[in-house]
Parts: structure tokens; C-alpha cells; sequence
């Protein structure tokens, strides 16, 4: 995902694009990716996404050393990463290890909203301290609702394959087919959920950015200044992301139920105070 958090002060200390998708393999195969592999593949990703963001050369250059230290030593203290990883592992080898994958999915995917809706908040005291358009919060704060109900929808896909995994764990050609079927619908919303998350950090990190001096200043708080941007580009950048929030509802109702769509995936606290946040803000 796109956050770690300081386990100590419950607060954002970090907005880093972290591969933490990954699919079944019918195959008895124990070469998964390395840990040190998937660290390259997430510098590599964050930089990539770093030459997006309109910046000054010279302070581009900066941050760039800064990621290439920063984003390595954050995974290596990082838990959320550390678990995909080994759920990816696991994985890889499905049919010996079904029960141990499944149970560790559902912890991490429940340990992941809640790492959302702490997102949800951070990004409100983010806009609270700076004169950007609502449009700026609201498009953010969708795309984390939409990747919410991404997890919502995937976790009870995935339940109901686990049933059919454990009852044809002994019909191979069953198994496979379970797990092609699972790769293919998955990798779609993987696919979807991948630029949702790739256009609100775009962003996010375009805002934070322009309004540092330093490169000790990016992801601290600090008062966002409209002025600083170019608000074309703002306006840009917003549209792209609610595209991509439209793209990855499509998917996730097309899986939902009624009751589904009728409830809300934030917690009640994150709830009463996002609402506070939206009328303060008016």
C-alpha cells in the first residue's frame, strides 16, 4: 500500500507505493520473489512514479537520493510488507500451505483497513491545514473509499474459492482451474486498484513537494499552499484520480450486493469526524 505507519504515534510517517499484490500458484514452486527483490521492485515503482511529479531538477535529484535510502530502510521496518511477502510465499504453494494462507489473507487484509482509515483521517488534517480546493480532499478520500470496498469484494470472493480450493484440493485439474479463475478476475481489479493508488499519490506528492524547500521537509506537516502549485496541472491530477475511483467502482459494484452499496466501510470515529472536517470546511 501507500502508507507506513510510526507504530508509536499512530501517525502517517510515510507515503510509499508498496507492491502488496500478489496470486495463487497451483504450481509446487518455492522460488518466490525474494525480499530484497521485491524492495528493488518498490524503488524502482517510487521512482518511476517520482518522474510524473513537475518538480525543479536539481531538488528532483535530492529526492531521489532520499528515496533510494529512505524507501529500503522503511520496508526493512515495516510489517505490513514483511507479511505480504511471506503471504505470497505461501501463495506460491498453495496446495501445502491453504489453511496458513488463507488465515493470514484475512488478518492482513483487516490489518489493512485499518491502516486506510487511518489514511482517511491523516489526509483530512492534511487538507484542514491548507487552502486546496475540497475537490483535492473529496477525490482522495473516494479513492480510499473505493479501495476499501476493493478489499471488501476480494475478501469474499476469495472466501467462497477457499471452499471450492479445500474441496478439490485433490483434483488437480479442479485446483488449477480454480486458481486460473481467481488470477484472472483478480488481476483486473489488482490492475485498476494499482493506478487508483498510483494517481492519488501522484497527487498527493505533487502537493506535498512543491511545498517544501528541503528534502527534510517531504511528508512532514506542513502547510499546503495553493499558490506553490500550478493549478492546472492540480485540476489535472484530480480529474485523473476521480477517473480512476469511477474505473474501480465500476469493478467493485459489479461484485457488490445492495447491501453492500448501501453501507459505508469507515469506521463510526473516522466517520463522525470526516463529516466534522466537511462541514468545517464549506
Amino acid at each position: 500500500m501507500s502508507l507506513l505507519l510510526n507504530d508509536e504515534t499512530g501517525q502517517i510517517q510515510n507515503m510509499f507505493r508498496r507492491d502488496l499484490s500478489f496470486s495463487t500458484n497451483y504450481e509446487l514452486d518455492e522460488s518466490f520473489r525474494k525480499y530484497k527483490d521485491g524492495q528493488q521492485k518498490i524503488l524502482k515503482d517510487n521512482l518511476e512514479l517520482l518522474n510524473e511529479i513537475p518538480l525543479n531538477e536539481d531538488f528532483r535529484k535530492e529526492i531521489i537520493e532520499y528515496f533510494k535510502k529512505d524507501i529500503i530502510e522503511s520496508l526493512n521496518k515495516d510489517p505490513m510488507y514483511e507479511k505480504s511477502v511471506e503471504i505470497g510465499s505461501y501463495a506460491s504453494n498453495l496446495s501445502k500451505k491453504l489453511h496458513i494462507y488463507f488465515k493470514e489473507l484475512f488478518k492482513f487484509n483487516e490489518e489493512l483497513k485499518k491502516k486506510l482509515n487511518a489514511e482517511l483521517l491523516h489526509t483530512s488534517k492534511i487538507f484542514l491545514d491548507s487552502n486546496l480546493p475540497i475537490s483535492f480532499l473529496d477525490s482522495i478520500n473516494e479513492s480510499i473509499l473505493a479501495e476499501l470496498d476493493f478489499i471488501d469484494v476480494y475478501t469474499r470472493e476469495i472466501s467462497k474459492e477457499r471452499v471450492s480450493l479445500i474441496v478439490n484440493l485433490k483434483n488437480r485439474k479442479k485446483f488449477e482451474r480454480i486458481c486460473k479463475n481467481h488470477n484472472s478476475w483478480a488481476a483486473r481489479f489488482n490492475e485498476k486498484r494499482d493506478r487508483l493508488e498510483h494517481n492519488r499519490l501522484k497527487l498527493l506528492w505533487y502537493a506535498d513537494f512543491n511545498n517544501s524547500t528541503e528534502v527534510d521537509e517531504i511528508f512532514k506537516d506542513k502547510k499546503l499552499s495553493i499558490e506553490r502549485l500550478d493549478q492546472t496541472i492540480l485540476t489535472d491530477f484530480i480529474g485523473n484520480l476521480v477517473e480512476q475511483i469511477n474505473e474501480m467502482e465500476k469493478l467493485n459494484s459489479a461484485l457488490m450486493g445492495f447491501d453492500d452499496l448501501v453501507s459505508s466501510n469507515i469506521n463510526e470515529p473516522t466517520k463522525v469526524l470526516l463529516n466534522l472536517i466537511q462541514t468545517i470546511s464549506k
